[in-house]
């Protein structure tokens, strides 16, 4: 058995009207025609009246919908409960819809090591310098600094005091730190190539990870601070270009605060609020030894002239993809 409701349409739109007026999410609807609420609203301006009719007109369609005109209950004003309350629900409760907030991506560098082209330097392998002497690779570090994310001049993000130690062997990428919110683009990479002054003079028995890496850094006094690159091994010095054990060594070990550079990479990409961005940073070892007579010159300290063409050369032999 359906249970009806014997309504007159007037008392609804009224009963209707005046829960809504008063504010309430979801109405009870009461069919006695002598209500407080139909007396007051009878009682009220016709500018009130009006205001409630508005109300009301989204009920009565409703209604109408749920019921076609014309139907028997209609007709006779008997409209299922189930019908009125389904109409009620459609039109009074409302559900607000609250989007989840993105969550920031993280902004991560990867890295690799190259000779000059592609394919990655292997450190069991003979390469040639300048000046064609075979040479082999033992060692080759360096610290990769500060990084800023801009876009037509103006900075999208900026990540300070943050360094990751590279080299062939270790883990290749690094997190930096949340990225900034909402979406940007980028066309421009500024790379550090070094520490800045007060981190290179830190104390590195007390210092994070990496800077806690006493093989990098000279001596132990922190006015001389650390080793921004360091690149070792051996180097043919008989023309048989086979490099082996009884072939002198090289070593070049780029120090001091003269000795930072930034390179300023061309680099298009979105970032995109709630994911990752990754940059991948290309360092083609070929072209830091460029203009360096390895078995001329085998050995360079600090900010010597053979340092300074390293970390002068460092800045174009590193590429953003």
């Amino acid at each position: 058995m359906v249970l009806g409701l014997t309504v007159n349409w007037g008392d609804i739109c009224v009963q209707v009207a005046m829960a809504m007026w008063s504010r309430i999410s979801c109405v009870s609807l009461s069919v006695k025609p002598q209500s407080l609420d139909r007396e007051r609203y009878f009682s009220s301006s016709p500018a009130t009246q009006h205001n409630h009719h508005v109300l009301t007109k989204p009920i009565v369609a409703a209604l109408a919908r749920l019921v076609p005109l014309g139907t028997p209950m209609l007709r006779s004003r008997t409209i299922p409960a189930f019908v009125i309350l389904g109409a009620l629900a459609f039109t009074s409760c409302k559900h607000e819809v609250i989007e989840p907030t993105p969550v920031a991506g993280t902004f991560r560098v990867y890295y690799g090591f190259h000779w000059d082209g592609a394919s990655d330097l292997d450190l069991d392998s003979t390469y040639a310098d300048v000046s064609g002497h075979a040479i082999r690779f033992t060692e080759v570090k360096f610290f990769m600094g500060a990084v800023h994310l801009e876009n037509a001049g103006v900075e999208v993000a900026r990540y300070e005091h943050r360094y990751a130690l590279c080299s062939p062997d270790a883990d290749p990428s690094m997190a930096y730190g949340d990225l900034p919110a909402g979406d940007h683009d980028v066309d421009v990479v500024r790379l550090t190539l070094g520490l800045d002054s007060a981190d290179n003079h830190g104390d590195p028995a007390t210092a994070q990870p990496p800077l806690n890496d006493t093989a990098m850094h000279w001596g132990t006094s922190t006015a001389n601070g650390y080793y921004f690159m360091v690149l070792e091994g051996r180097v043919d010095d008989d023309g048989t270009g086979v490099v082996d054990t009884d072939d002198p060594s090289f070593s070049y070990r780029c120090a001091t605060d003269a000795a930072l550079r930034v390179a300023e990479l061309p680099y298009t990409a979105p970032v995109v609020m709630g994911r990752d961005f990754g940059l991948h940073i290309h360092v083609h070892i070929c072209s830091v030894l460029a203009g360096v007579d390895v078995l001329a010159t085998p050995s360079a300290t600090g900010y010597e002239a053979a340092n300074q063409v390293l970390m002068d050369n460092m800045v174009t032999a590193v590429e953003a993809e």
